[in-house]
């Protein structure tokens, strides 16, 4: 069973700095292939090697296309305008229908194609790039949390080209004019979060921050809050038995809800995205307690 951990008194403000950015967006230089260098450190060790193995393929896939791409106009709101209205500059809806898109998408399953791929990993994608008239749907699938099981792996095909088309979108904003937007969503793209991080960037150590699963923005939260109905009272923490305490899982007494909670303080090494996936564990003996679900959607665990 998860290891509960009780915290006590005011632990709204923690960290080293109180005013470190808002926002950090995607390096668009660096952004999967950092994913695809932590999926590879995460290999040896996991108890689902094969997956993670395939997700070493996947983020450098996206890289190859990220830097193809990088110079590519990918349609943004007007900031100015967006902040008047709260509202995020990127319009998830808009860019999945722009062509932009489409040349992503494709361009990225054409190289996935020649990486390592096999069996019914193989046939997944090539069904994908046979129903280009779905992919826009399946994108929309993805931004309102819909996973058909009938063609599960075709969605996370999709998602991985929603990934690059957002982080590449995000990577151009001007982070010093973002805010935040209702409901804890991305202040890029409106996408939600698929974990949080305590990080040790030299400007914000001991700082929370959320991450977009979709474009790869972090943004700022206090630390011991609920990451979905902002609650601040019984929030707890458990692990595994026996574990460094550097993956929790934050729950919340109020919604139900957990989300996991990394230490990049105690482990330079970790990616949210890539960690998130790679601490399976963590997701399935809380799945076996029952008393939490947990709340951030992503995809890439949908099969477990």
């Amino acid at each position: 069973m998860p290891r509960n951990k009780k915290f006590e008194g005011d632990m709204t403000e923690v960290g080293h700095m109180r005013t470190p950015p808002f926002v950090r967006l995607p390096d668009i230089n660096t952004l999967f292939e950092e994913r695809s260098k932590r999926f590879e450190e995460l290999a040896p060790t996991s108890p689902v090697k094969d997956y993670i193995d395939f997700m070493v393929e996947f983020t450098g896939a996206q890289q190859f296309v990220c830097n193809e791409f990088s110079t590519s106009d990918i349609p943004t709101a007007d900031q100015v305008q967006a902040q008047k209205f709260v509202m995020p500059p990127i319009d998830r809806q808009a860019i999945i229908s722009a062509p932009v898109f489409e040349e992503i998408a494709n361009s990225f399953f054409k190289i996935l194609g020649k990486r390592k791929l096999k069996g019914s990993s193989l046939l997944a994608l090539e069904d994908t790039q046979a129903n280009k008239a779905k992919w826009q749907n399946w994108a929309s699938d993805i931004i309102a949390h819909k996973l058909p099981q009938e063609n599960l792996a075709q969605h996370i095909y999709v998602t991985g080209a929603l990934q690059i088309t957002l982080a590449l979108a995000a990577a151009k904003l001007d982070a010093k004019k973002l805010q935040p937007i209702e409901g804890n969503l991305c202040p890029c793209c409106g996408g939600t979060h698929s974990a949080s991080m305590i990080v040790g960037w030299p400007s914000s150590e001991g700082i929370r921050f959320c991450s977009c699963l979709y474009c790869g923005s972090m943004w700022r939260y206090v630390r011991i809050k609920c990451t979905f109905c902002e609650e601040t009272k019984g929030i707890s923490f458990r692990e595994i038995d026996g574990g460094p305490g550097t993956i929790l899982a934050e729950t919340c007494d109020t919604c139900k809800r957990y989300c996991k909670q990394m230490n990049h303080q105690k482990d330079s090494h970790f990616d949210v995205f890539a960690d998130d996936i790679g601490s399976l564990a963590l997701d399935l003996l809380m799945k076996e307690d029952g008393t939490f679900k947990r709340g951030a959607f992503n995809p890439f665990l949908a099969g477990y």
